[in-house]
């Protein structure tokens, strides 16, 4: 074959797989939508049985379900605006708003999954608010998934470790979440931003977590010019930090 046609055959080839890459993409972001509708009835639902007279058992199960789709609904979500952010379609809705109220409410509503593996959080942070400029949502959802993450990772009876303060120039809203799992090795500590992140323990290469809900952080925690990183050692304990700007932010809009 003539090298000519052969490298229309190869354009043609890869053309045809870029093709069937968006499709699978589209499709996948269809089916993710699609799922929140009947999440969204079970958590509902799950909503009005907890409001019942339960015994204590009946009402473990149903917290524990709860839980389960509280997670799943955390997943959900990080993937459909990953989906939004890479093709610029998120809008980044920015308001003035107390950060430390969005830290607090965040373990609070993660105060039974925690306590149901025994780990508890401690926010050493004096009084006062920490006023910043951003999207609520958005960042409270940073805060969720950095919570969630350190609680899936620590060990029974661990602590959270939070630290919220201002940068030494105060403009920036500095905010720390130190656990006691088994760490991240050196090697890996970039590689688990990125989606579907696997690292290797035990001379096998396993998923961390999705990696989605990290992804997720550093794509939002950037939208508002700011910056994620990860300090850890391996068998050490990992801490993750965000730095926001705090009264600066981007939309990406399409």
């Amino acid at each position: 074959m003539p090298a000519t046609a052969k490298t229309r055959k190869r354009k043609g080839d890869i053309e045809g797989l870029q093709e069937l890459l968006a499709l699978q993409q589209e499709q996948t972001a269809m089916l993710i939508h699609d799922i929140k509708g009947p999440l969204g009835e079970i958590m509902a639902n799950l909503d009005l049985l907890a409001s019942e007279d339960l015994s204590g058992d009946q009402r473990d199960y149903v917290e524990t379900a709860q839980q389960g789709c509280n997670t799943l609904l955390q997943m959900v979500l990080n993937l459909l605006d990953i989906h939004k952010m890479e093709e610029g379609r998120l809008v980044v809705h920015r308001h003035e708003f107390d950060f430390r109220e969005v830290v607090q409410s965040c373990m609070s509503s993660l105060h039974k999954t925690a306590a149901a593996k025994q780990v508890r959080f401690d926010l050493q942070r004096g009084a006062g608010e920490v006023p910043i400029t951003g999207d609520r949502t958005l960042l409270e959802r940073v805060v969720l998934n950095l919570l969630m993450n350190s609680i899936e990772y620590s060990p029974e009876d661990g602590v959270i470790v939070l630290k919220l303060s201002r940068s030494r120039s105060e403009d920036q809203v500095v905010l720390t979440v130190t656990d006691q799992g088994k760490g991240i090795p050196h090697q890996y500590q970039e590689l688990i931003f990125h989606k579907f992140a696997q690292v290797e323990r035990d001379g096998k290469k396993r998923p961390l977590s999705t990696g989605l809900g990290l992804t997720f952080c550093k794509m939002a925690v950037e939208a508002h010019n700011g910056r994620i990183w990860v300090q850890s050692q391996d068998h050490q304990g990992s801490t993750f930090g965000i730095e926001i700007p705090v009264g600066t932010g981007t939309s990406l809009e399409s």
